[in-house]
């Protein structure tokens, strides 16, 4: 049985992949995330970097934008 954190990371990954960077907010309204909580979507995003698919750009003052890394789009191109 496959891990739930590891398939929500991967299909949050493939939608950071094909979307583009995306900040929290524009995350949580993903079709595909509108019933996951707060804590379920920073689950799949710390799942995400702990992998090493989902890197994020933190500056002063701006939302933090998560976005796939090279690892996690190459990880997407083979998983489809």
């Amino acid at each position: 049985m496959a891990n739930i954190l590891t398939e929500g990371a991967e299909m949050l990954t493939k939608s950071l992949t094909w979307g583009g960077k995306m900040t929290f907010d524009q995350i949580n309204k993903l079709d595909w995330l509108k019933t996951t909580s707060y804590y379920g979507i920073n689950l799949y995003i710390q799942e995400g970097i702990r992998k090493g698919w989902i890197n994020c750009m933190c500056k002063e003052g701006k939302p933090t934008v998560y976005y796939a890394t090279r690892k996690g789009r190459k990880m997407s191109n083979e998983r489809e």
